[in-house]
């Protein structure tokens, strides 16, 4: 990925957030695929780890918090969520989005740095709190 340093896990996301913020951008490689960090939110492949917390979640929930991490703070309809993460975008109905969210809900209940608010009639944001190590 053309980094020339390692980094040995356990990790924790202050650590990692560092690291990141100490690497200096090259002009061949700019972004890192498949994952993105702020606000302790750490997506890899296959799992999401928040506030140190690693998250299990389903592939169309990872789809949908990415697609609103990609987006945060704007708000995203139901529409747009459908067309943005699922494979057959006409195959959904708006409510199936509802059920999606509800569980991303559950699956991060009692991170205060998380949290997907509704815009009533419009749809979703995700809003994030970016919490800084003491210096």
């Amino acid at each position: 990925a053309g980094l020339d340093e390692g980094i040995t896990r356990p990790l924790s996301p202050s650590k990692l957030l560092a690291f990141l913020h100490g690497i200096s951008p090259r002009s061949e490689v700019s972004t890192l695929p498949n994952f993105a960090a702020a606000a302790d939110i750490v997506f890899g492949p296959q799992a999401v780890v928040v506030s140190g917390k690693r998250i299990a979640l389903a592939p169309i929930e990872m789809r949908i918090l990415r697609f609103l991490f990609e987006k945060q703070g704007q708000i995203s309809t139901r529409e747009q969520l459908i067309e943005g993460v699922w494979p057959d975008p006409h195959a959904v109905e708006s409510r199936t989005v509802d059920v999606h969210i509800g569980r991303l809900r559950r699956a991060f209940a009692g991170l205060r740095n998380l949290r997907i608010r509704t815009a009533y009639g419009a749809g979703y944001a995700l809003d994030t709190t970016i919490v800084l190590p003491m210096s």
